[in-house]
């Protein structure tokens, strides 16, 4: 890990492939991660089997993370 890594110049990279001029407009303008935010509610009408699936295998994953200090598992 270098520190580095977290921020980086806006603007269209060589690494952004074809389809970044279609879908990649707030990352062409980013320059850093944001802080994570919590999201709540409801899971939108037709994406609760896939919150499921994916849920299903993140209980799974979670027990393997990787944690800056022990205190955190």
């Amino acid at each position: 890990f270098q520190e580095r890594m977290l921020h980086w110049p806006a603007g269209i990279r060589d690494t952004d492939g074809v389809w970044a001029k279609h879908w990649y407009e707030s990352v062409e303008k980013s320059t850093g991660f944001k802080p994570f935010t919590l999201k709540s509610g409801p899971i939108p009408t037709g994406l609760e089997a896939l919150y499921d699936a994916c849920r299903a295998l993140h209980d799974q994953l979670h027990p393997h993370r990787l944690v800056a200090d022990a205190r955190d598992r």
